[in-house]
């Protein structure tokens, strides 16, 4: 099983305040963001990791403004390197799940972005997933060191990482 459907793209939202500058490059960086959970309903409260990082810089063009942003190579090879495998004695501490790994997708907005040749950009999960059932990956946005599209405003990909059985009813979600 793959989860697909992770597309990396901006909207602007009006004419809001923002640092990034009109045809001059200013340090970005978009933090990847995972809540597991067991549970549907959020109970007990989700578990944020880390999921990496994209640095680079951001920059507006034209009119209407149209956001480009140009990705470090290394920052994009650290993000996108499988996690170590888990040692046979962690084997029932980390239960096996799927998917490993989210391919990630760019849209127009980003430029020099090249994965291993004809291979997708994945963006690996953690080797403890696996003690979850539910991922909601969430991203924030940084520009010159100031938040501008934190979790709460972007879009949210929810993946089911590891299947159980269905309980008798009553059940808990």
């Amino acid at each position: 099983m793959r989860a697909r459907g992770v597309t990396l793209s901006f909207t602007l939202m009006g004419a809001g305040t923002t640092l990034a500058a009109r045809d001059s490059q200013v340090p970005a960086r978009i933090e990847f963001v995972g809540r597991f959970t067991t549970s549907v309903r959020d109970r007990p409260a989700p578990e944020e990791f880390p999921m990496g990082e994209l640095a680079g810089e951001v920059e507006l063009k034209g009119q209407p403004p149209t956001v480009v942003f140009r990705c470090d190579a290394a920052s994009l090879k650290t993000l996108t390197e499988p996690p170590p495998e888990i040692p046979e004695e962690e084997a029932d501490e980390n239960p096996a799940f799927t998917p490993r790994s989210l391919d990630l997708k760019f849209g127009a907005a980003f430029e020099k972005l090249e994965a291993a040749e004809g291979q997708p950009t994945r963006l690996h999960l953690p080797k403890n997933a696996g003690t979850f059932r539910y991922l909601e990956l969430v991203a924030r946005l940084t520009v010159a060191g100031a938040v501008e599209a934190d979790v709460a405003q972007n879009d949210v990909l929810d993946a089911l990482i590891r299947i159980e059985p269905v309980q008798p009813y009553p059940f808990s979600l």
